[in-house]
């Protein structure tokens, strides 16, 4: 009798539960399963949900330690790509300062006078000569072939060695990045595309050692040129991001060329406080502004009818959480109100004696408490209900019946 009363026991909702079952010394269960340490509602340990892989995840399982290596180091040569190459030019890069040639008023004073001009990373050191001849140009020499051909180069050759199993997902998950945007029949465009940069920063840093009007020809020529061939191969899967991309080159080159109106050259440079100034800076400001909005609107366009799916998908989702909550809710408030029920209807039938009026007020007290928290027991309700004055006196009351009952059941 008293290793049941341990054992058992009533959860919140007054039904028994068997507590042994959920001991730590029981090794059967956590042999068999899996459990996170917690509990449910009804008091029985919840399962780990098993966690969904990721891509890296795979990754992680199908690839070696130095293949993985090399996938970092790809991806950081990709990112820094612009950066690297523009590092390893500049160590070319030199500008002339002065010209002892020239027939200018004190050509005499023109000290820095040396043919190849000065570095522009240091103005103190002449190109090609010195410390620049001795360290600085193998060290430029070698940057260039690791960092400006090395990517594009290598890239080309992994696309090469697996094109006739791009679409596996081994491949996809590694070298995915390379070729996943372009057109199957372009899958070597990625270095095409590292080619193109290396153009426009080869322009970037040779560019500072010619004139500004120069230069700004220069980059709008090399814009346009590669606006036309990606507009005319159009490499990339979907239509749209070739317009987008298109566009792009073409607002740059616009840019560029308007920007020549205020180049200080004689009979070609705007004066800053002019009329064609003015129009020159709104008609600026209005092309960058509608590429923008173009883009916005194109974006917002394509992504609507996946918003709207989900949208629609976590409304329903929401509305079925809401049901299951609302029924759960009720499911227990009903439970406790019937336990109640069950409870005073066997108390009165043991306690007999009792008058209806008592057994009305009574049965209203447990059922106005059945609603009360979440957290209250079958005693603890029932104590509840007989917490004041009238509800002690109808307790004595049925005590004297039950009394009263047995002694005559004696006698009898």
């Amino acid at each position: 009798m008293s290793d049941s009363s341990h054992s058992s026991d009533y959860d919140e909702f007054g039904n028994p539960v068997d507590r042994r079952q959920f001991s730590s010394e029981d090794s059967g269960i956590s042999s068999r399963h899996s459990f996170d340490g917690s509990r449910d509602s009804s008091g029985n340990p919840r399962k780990k949900k098993k966690k969904k892989k990721t891509a890296l995840d795979y990754v992680d399982e199908v690839t070696s330690l130095p293949i993985q290596l090399l996938l970092v180091l790809m991806v950081s040569i990709f990112i820094l790509y612009p950066g690297l190459i523009y590092a390893s030019f500049s160590i070319f890069a030199c500008l002339p300062v002065d010209d002892s040639t020239s027939t200018t008023t004190y050509p005499t004073l023109q000290m820095s006078a040396w043919a190849h001009g000065y570095w522009v990373r240091n103005m103190d050191q002449p190109c090609y000569h010195g410390q620049h001849q001795r360290y600085w140009l193998p060290l430029g020499v070698a940057s260039v072939l690791v960092f400006c051909v090395g990517p594009p180069l290598g890239s080309l050759i992994v696309v090469l060695r697996n094109r006739n199993k791009l679409d596996e997902l081994n491949t996809l998950m590694m070298f995915g990045f390379l070729y996943k945007r372009y057109r199957s029949s372009y899958y070597f465009w990625e270095t095409m595309i590292q080619m193109q940069t290396t153009f426009l920063v080869l322009v970037d840093v040779f560019g500072r050692t010619v004139t500004a009007f120069q230069q700004s020809l220069t980059l709008a020529l090399v814009l346009l040129v590669i606006s036309v061939v990606n507009m005319v191969v159009a490499p990339l899967q979907h239509r749209i991001m070739t317009i987008l991309e298109f566009l792009s080159l073409i607002t740059l080159a616009m840019t560029v060329c308007l920007g020549l109106f205020f180049v200080d050259v004689p009979g070609a440079a705007l004066q800053s406080d002019s009329m064609g100034s003015n129009v020159v800076g709104v008609m600026v400001v209005l092309l960058n502004v509608g590429f923008v909005t173009f883009v916005l609107y194109t974006t917002f366009k394509t992504a609507l009818p996946k918003l709207q799916t989900f949208a629609r998908r976590d409304w329903k989702r929401s509305r079925l959480r809401f049901a299951r909550r609302t029924q759960r809710w009720i499911k227990r408030n009903l439970t406790q109100r019937i336990h109640h029920s069950k409870v005073f209807v066997s108390r009165v039938a043991t306690e007999g004696s009792w008058s209806i009026k008592t057994m009305s007020k009574s049965f209203s007290r447990s059922l106005s408490g059945g609603f009360g928290g979440y957290g209250f027991g079958s005693e603890s309700m029932m104590t509840n209900s007989f917490q004041d004055d009238e509800g002690r006196q109808i307790e004595e009351e049925g005590r004297k019946g039950s009394s009263f009952l047995s002694r005559w059941w004696k006698k009898e």
